[in-house]
């Protein structure tokens, strides 16, 4: 308070990880409400406004609903649903990572098939646009080892993951099994409380997993979705650790065989191939759904994503094809 009266000098107040205890330490609420009563103190109230000059705090997860408490609605938020002018400072934009392939000789083409995908809306000098913007960490590690691979590793990432996409919520796996074969399926962001153990719709799990970076988010068609390759490969590990998710692991194991078949013409186990998906992965409600034939098709030729690009509802001139396989 010496520097303050006498100084007349203000606080900068920077805190890193600031959700970390919510992460690691979910189930712990005593101490939860306690490092909120805390925060509460040093940046809420007159003493508060008097000694701190700005505070800056980063996270993963958004912070005003915590528990139903507004402990730190004094904040602007900028998060992965809604970043503003901050969207250029998430990550890599493109710009940046054309000039990092072009300086160490990486293939962009490939580097963009991996590690692209968040697509954030942008407030720049007036102007509304959308950027894309790729993980750092991804991105330079690849370069270092000139090599394309999933970098976001570790056995807590793939449980917790399966632990999300496993809750028992109506249409919750449909959804997760049209995203895992490059489908996009309709949220509300806005359902997302910020808790990460009281989840009671599909909504909530969604929304989570696009904040914590395990989905992307379209907010003009308010669509969520796996953004790259790096990402569905963490996704196809997770699902191996679901039992629920079996019929979708003997489909993608089996993708293979089914695109070798396919270029051999031999149409009555393509056929079978993809009668098997659809009656396993598809829920009887949605059987004769046309997005769910489109779906099972996605899926049952998921190892075909590493040689061509799937295009759902390709305009064609008079109608639209299904799905439409370009090679890479």
């Amino acid at each position: 308070m010496f520097i303050i009266s006498e100084k007349k000098i203000q606080f900068v107040i920077l805190i890193d990880e600031w959700d970390a205890l919510f992460r690691l330490d979910k189930n712990n609420k005593i101490l939860q409400e306690k490092y909120i009563t805390f925060l509460r103190s040093i940046f809420k109230g007159s003493s508060a406004e008097e000694f701190t000059a700005f505070a800056y705090i980063t996270g993963i997860l958004p912070i005003k609903k915590y528990g139903g408490e507004s402990a730190l609605n004094n904040f602007d938020e900028f998060t992965m649903v809604d970043s503003a002018n901050m969207a250029e400072y998430v990550g890599f934009t493109e710009d940046e990572v054309i000039k990092l392939c072009n300086t160490y000789k990486m293939n962009f083409e490939e580097m963009k098939k991996w590690y692209d995908g968040y697509t954030l809306y942008s407030v720049e000098d007036n102007e509304n646009d959308y950027i894309h913007i790729y993980s750092p960490n991804s991105v330079c590690t690849a370069i270092t080892r000139k090599r394309m691979e999933s970098y976001w590793v570790s056995t807590d990432t793939y449980e917790s993951l399966q632990t999300y996409i496993s809750y028992n919520f109506e249409g919750l796996r449909d959804d997760i099994i049209t995203m895992i074969a490059g489908g996009r399926c309709k949220v509300d962001v806005g359902m997302f409380t910020n808790d990460l153990i009281s989840f009671e719709t599909k909504d909530e799990v969604i929304a989570c997993l696009v904040h914590l970076g395990y989905l992307a988010y379209d907010d003009t068609k308010e669509e969520a979705f796996i953004p790259n390759k790096e990402v569905r490969v963490i996704f196809e590990r997770a699902v191996k650790r679901g039992g629920e998710f079996k019929e979708v692991m003997t489909a993608i194991r089996d993708s293979e065989k089914l695109m070798k078949n396919t270029l051999l013409k031999n149409e009555e186990e393509v056929a079978k191939s993809v009668a098997y998906v659809h009656a396993h992965a598809t829920s009887i409600n949605k059987y004769n759904d046309e997005n769910s034939l489109s779906c099972a098709i996605t899926l049952a030729y998921y190892s075909a994503m590493n040689h061509y690009k799937m295009i759902r509802e390709m305009p064609t001139g008079i109608g639209y094809a299904d799905v439409v396989f370009l090679p890479t």
